[in-house]
């Protein structure tokens, strides 16, 4: 199942974002960011997104960041889909921190 909120939703996305990243590691949330850290013992990674549109997201030999207007939570593939003008980016939970 996958889900798209506008950022200017930042409530909605929030609860979609805690949701989707839960039992992958450490979730923090606040008024102007969402952040997601994974534990060091699997594979080090981290995705977040700021109020104001701007992503980063970190990945071993991978790195990004930029301004989206949208992200699709899809809980089914597990990915988080970023989206602006033209240009699209999709961080996918790797297999190492899926539930066993």
């Amino acid at each position: 199942m996958s889900h798209t909120v506008p950022i200017s939703d930042w409530e909605n996305a929030r609860r979609c974002f805690e949701s989707f990243f839960s039992g992958y590691g450490c979730v923090t949330t606040d008024e102007q960011t969402l952040s997601f850290q994974s534990l060091a013992r699997h594979v080090a990674t981290s995705f977040s997104i700021a109020r104001d549109g701007t992503m980063g997201a970190s990945m071993p030999l991978h790195q990004i960041s930029a301004p989206f207007r949208q992200v699709t939570f899809d809980t089914e593939a597990r990915k988080v889909t970023c989206h602006a003008e033209g240009v699209t980016y999709t961080y996918r939970v790797p297999p190492q921190l899926w539930p066993e």
